[in-house]
């Protein structure tokens, strides 16, 4: 089964539905279309926290992904400052081209 690799407890992990914005590659691209539809387990810090199912993918700018939209898919108290941040410590810009992979939980 496929995983969905998360590095912190974001709050919307516990959410029926959530979204995760991953830089692009063609590659990727390929890769996450072929997986819709698909079931993946949930990894955070190692462990496997549950199973969710890739639902659609979108395509955005890190900058032109609105303050809301930062704060469920990171932390609440998140700016678009520390969204730069975040897109700077795991992309090395603080503006890349990315996918949204939106899925739904299975069994919770």
């Amino acid at each position: 089964m496929p995983k969905i690799k998360f590095s912190d407890d974001y709050p919307k992990l516990n959410d029926k539905e959530f979204h995760t914005f991953r830089g692009y590659s063609p590659q990727k691209h390929r890769y996450y279309l072929s997986q819709v539809d698909e079931l993946f387990d949930i990894e955070l810090k190692g462990e496997v926290g549950g199973q969710a199912r890739l639902s659609h993918i979108g395509f955005q700018w890190a900058s032109d992904v609105d303050p809301d939209t930062i704060k469920k898919d990171t932390f609440p108290t998140y700016t678009k400052d520390d969204w730069y941040n975040l897109m700077f410590k795991f992309y090395g810009v603080d503006n890349p081209f990315g996918i949204w992979l939106y899925f739904k939980r299975e069994g919770d």
